[in-house]
C-alpha cells in the first residue's frame, strides 16, 4: 500500500477533514479570481486600446502634445502615491507572490488586490510596455489569502493553516494566469514548474479545483461579451527534415538574446534600487519617454499583444522589425526599472515574436518556402520565453494553447530545448529568481527602515 494513503477509518476521516477544504476554498478562489481577473484583464485591454487612440489623435493632431505629455505626468504621479502608501504593489508579481508561497515574506492580500488594480491600470492607460500576467497572478495570489482567511476550524495547527493558505493562494495564482492567458493546462503547469518548483498531491487538487471553477467562470463571462477563447490563431506546421538545420540557428539566437537581455532586466533593477534618483521622478520621466516614442511609433507600446497579431502577416521589413524590436527592449527595460507594477511575459513573447519574425525573413529571402513564417514566429516566442523564464514545459504547453494548434508541437519541444541548454550554459538564474533576490532585498530594506511611514518621512525631510 502506498505510504501516504490512509490505512484505517480513523486516517481516511482525518485525510478527508485535510483535503475538502483545500478543495472547496480553491474551487471559491477559483470562481472569485476568474471573475475579477476577467474583469481586470478586459478593462486593461479597454485601457490599452484608449491609450492607442489617444497616440493616434495626438499625431494627426500635434497641438494636443502637451496635453497628453500633461496627462502623463498625472498619470505618473498617481502611480507614485499606489506605491509609496501601498508598497506590496511594488514589483508585484510572481516574484512577489513565488516569496509569499514558499514563505519568504508576508503578503498582506487586500492591500495587494486593491493595491494591484489601482497601481497598475494607469501604466496600461499610458502605454507602458508591460503586461497583465504579474498583475493577474497577485490579484488570485490575494484573493486565495483571503478565502484561506475564512477557515475557522479550532482543532487547526498552525502548520496545517499554513499549508491551507499557501496551498490556496498558489491555486488562486494559477487560476490568475490560466484567466489571463485562456490557457487552463499552462496554468496548471504555472503552478507546479513556477511557482513551487515541485509536485505533491495536495497542490494538484488545489490548482486543480481553482483552474477549472476559474476557466467555467471565465469562460462564461467571454461568451456572455461574444469574446474569443484564444488569443492568437497562428498556423503552425512541423518543419520538413532538408530544412532541420534552421531549429539550432533558432535555437542559438534565442538562447544568446534571452541570455543577454534577462542580464539587462537585472542590472536595470539592481542599478534602478540603488539610484537616489527619487521614485516619483523617475516614473514620470519613464511615462514621457514611452509619450515621445508612442508619438512616433505607437506599436511598440504597451503589453505587445496587437503588435503579435501584426506580426503575423508577412508584410513588415526587416528594418521596421529591428527598430520595433530595440523600441520593445528598451521601453520594456524602462517600464521594469522605473519601479511601476506589470508584467514581463507578454512583452517578452513579443520579443520572441519579433526574433522569429527577423529570422523567419531572413529564411525566406534565401529560400525557404514562405508558408512557415508563421512557425519561426511561434517557435522564435516560445524558445525565448522558455529560455529567459526556464520554463520549458510551461513554454511548450502556453504556445500550443495560444495558437490552439498542436500540429508543430515536437519542432516547438526541440526549439525550447536547444534555446534552454544555451540559456543554461550561460546564465546563472531564471529572470524571475533575479527579480525574486531583487524583490527580498526591497522587502528587507523596508522593514528595517520602519516601513512606508518611515520612507516618506525621510523624503520629505531630504527636501
Amino acid at each position: 500500500m502506498h505510504p501516504s494513503l490512509p490505512k484505517n477509518k480513523v486516517e481516511y476521516k482525518n485525510y478527508l477533514t485535510d483535503v475538502i477544504p483545500i478543495i472547496l476554498y480553491s474551487a471559491l478562489t477559483g470562481i472569485l479570481s476568474g471573475g475579477i481577473v476577467f474583469g481586470y484583464n478586459y478593462c486593461a485591454e479597454f485601457f490599452a486600446h484608449q491609450s492607442a487612440t489617444a497616440y493616434d489623435f495626438v499625431r494627426e493632431n500635434p497641438a494636443f502634445i502637451p496635453l497628453l505629455f500633461l496627462a502623463l505626468i498625472l498619470l505618473a504621479v498617481f502611480v507614485w502615491i499606489v506605491l509609496k502608501f501601498i508598497p506590496e504593489v511594488k514589483r508585484l508579481g510572481v516574484p512577489r507572490t513565488e516569496a509569499a508561497l514558499r514563505g519568504l515574506k508576508p503578503i498582506s492580500w487586500w492591500r495587494t488586490l486593491i493595491g494591484t488594480i489601482l497601481g497598475t491600470l494607469p501604466a496600461f492607460l499610458g502605454g507602458l510596455s508591460l503586461g497583465a500576467e504579474r498583475p493577474s497572478t497577485s490579484i488570485g495570489g490575494s484573493i486565495g489569502a483571503g478565502v484561506a482567511k475564512l477557515d475557522r476550524r479550532k482543532n487547526r495547527s498552525p502548520e496545517q493553516q499554513k499549508e491551507l493558505n499557501l496551498l490556496v493562494s498558489s491555486a488562486g495564482s494559477g487560476a490568475a494566469f490560466a484567466t489571463a492567458f485562456c490557457a487552463p493546462i499552462t496554468g496548471l503547469v504555472f503552478t507546479l514548474e513556477e511557482l513551487h518548483q515541485k509536485f505533491n498531491a495536495k497542490l494538484l487538487l488545489a490548482a486543480a479545483s481553482s483552474i477549472t471553477t476559474a476557466t467555467i467562470t471565465s469562460t462564461i463571462l467571454r461568451e456572455v461579451l461574444g469574446m474569443e477563447s484564444s488569443l492568437f490563431h497562428f498556423e503552425v506546421s512541423s518543419l520538413p527534415l532538408e530544412l532541420s538545420w534552421t531549429l539550432p540557428v533558432v535555437g542559438l539566437v534565442c538562447g544568446l538574446l534571452a541570455s543577454v537581455y534577462s542580464k539587462a532586466l537585472g542590472i536595470t533593477c539592481q542599478s534602478s534600487k540603488i539610484t537616489k534618483i527619487p521614485l516619483f521622478l523617475k516614473l514620470i520621466a519613464v511615462f514621457l519617454i514611452t509619450g515621445v516614442i508612442g508619438i512616433l511609433c505607437a506599436d511598440s507600446l504597451g503589453s505587445g499583444m496587437s503588435l503579435i497579431n501584426k506580426i503575423s502577416s508577412l508584410n513588415i521589413g526587416w528594418k521596421a522589425l529591428l527598430l520595433l524590436f530595440a523600441l520593445k527592449a528598451l521601453l520594456t527595460l524602462l517600464g521594469l526599472g522605473s519601479g511601476a507594477a506589470g508584467g514581463l511575459l507578454v512583452p517578452m513573447l513579443t520579443l520572441g515574436a519579433l526574433i522569429g519574425s527577423l529570422l523567419g525573413n531572413l529564411f525566406i529571402a534565401i529560400g525557404v518556402p514562405d508558408d512557415l513564417y508563421t512557425t519561426f514566429v511561434v517557435i522564435s516566442m516560445s524558445a525565448f520565453l522558455g529560455a529567459l523564464f526556464r520554463t520549458p514545459i510551461t513554454a511548450v504547453v502556453l504556445a500550443i494553447e495560444l495558437t490552439g494548434s498542436t500540429s508543430g508541437i515536437l519542432t516547438i519541444g526541440l526549439e525550447i530545448f536547444i534555446a534552454y541548454v544555451v540559456a543554461e550554459l550561460l546564465m546563472r538564474k531564471p529572470i524571475y529568481d533575479v527579480l525574486l533576490d531583487i524583490s527580498l532585498e526591497d522587502y528587507e530594506l523596508c522593514t528595517s527602515n520602519g516601513g512606508i511611514i518611515a520612507e516618506l518621512k525621510t523624503f520629505f525631510k531630504r527636501k
